[in-house]
Formats: C-alpha cells, structure tokens, sequence
C-alpha cells in the first residue's frame, strides 16, 4: 500500500488510504465529535477498493453480504472487490478457529446480495487461483429494490430515515 500510495502522489493523482478495523469503525472523536468526523462523514470517496477483505467481514465477523453491500453502497459510488472462495488457502486458515456455518459463502450469493445495490460492471477471475475481482457502480436509489429492509438507519425525529 506504502508504495502504490507514493507512486500515485508522485503522478499527481489523489489517493487516500485507511487504514481502519470495518467491523468496528472509529466514531467521530474529539471535541464535540467534530475533531475526526466517523468514517461516514468525512465524505464519499470515487471508488473504494477492497482486496482481501470481504472474507474477513463475512466469515469472521459473521456479516451477511447483502448488509456489506448496503453499508459499502452509502460510502461510494464504485467498487473494485475481490471475492475470495473457500478453497482458498487464506479462508482455510480462518476456518481453523471455527465451524464452517457459511453456506452462503460463495461467489453466486456474493453476486446476488451485491447486485441489489449495484451493478456489475466487470467480473475478472484471477489467474494461478480462484479469486475473483468484481468491478461494481452503485445503482441509483429508484433502481434498488424497495421489499430490502433498511438496515443503516437514522432516527431524525421525523421518523426513520435511510442512510
């Protein structure tokens, strides 16, 4: 990451990357929560790029794909994700801890469960392994199906609103 980010500052391009536990992101802190905004606040980013993340969200922390999905359509418009499949050595060593109670931990559930929030613009499959990258666009909000229950929510005293 060290060197992707000083080979982009050097062209000129902007870059930010964070480093920041997902499952349990930082909220704002400091004086009146105002001195580092949370994760939500500090703006949306053109793109959000997650390699070797989804698996740890999903499998470690017990997160359904479609409320990753959700929560990762209200910070970007684009995401570049990498699906990484069971067989995988990575995933096989987070199995060691654990049961396998994932069933739905496959690349057809992953696709259906991102594909209410976006929409799949390119699909790769890496070579030398079966791990898959997905380039997604967020759908616009009259293109999500309206029966998905909101899960990211504020109460904004007029009633419940949609993040």
């Amino acid at each position: 990451m060290e060197r992707n980010y000083r080979a982009v500052r050097q062209s000129g391009e902007s870059l930010l990357p964070l480093l920041l536990d997902l499952n349990n992101p930082s909220p704002g802190i400091g004086f009146a929560n105002r001195e580092r905004p949370a994760l939500q606040k500090r703006g949306k980013p053109d793109c959000i790029l997650m390699l070797a993340i989804l698996h740890h969200l999903a499998i470690s922390n017990n997160l359904p794909f479609l409320r990753i999905a959700e929560w990762i359509a209200s910070l970007t418009s684009w995401l570049l994700i990498e699906f990484v499949p069971k067989e995988d050595s990575q995933v096989q060593r987070l199995f060691r801890c654990r049961v396998d109670i994932f069933p739905d931990y496959c690349p057809e559930k992953f696709e259906e469960a991102f594909s209410t929030f976006f929409l799949p613009v390119q699909k790769r499959k890496l070579e030398d392994c079966r791990r898959i990258l997905y380039l997604f666009r967020r759908k616009e909000k009259e293109q999500v199906q309206p029966e998905i229950q909101p899960f990211l929510s504020v109460n904004s005293g007029n009633g419940t609103e949609r993040l």
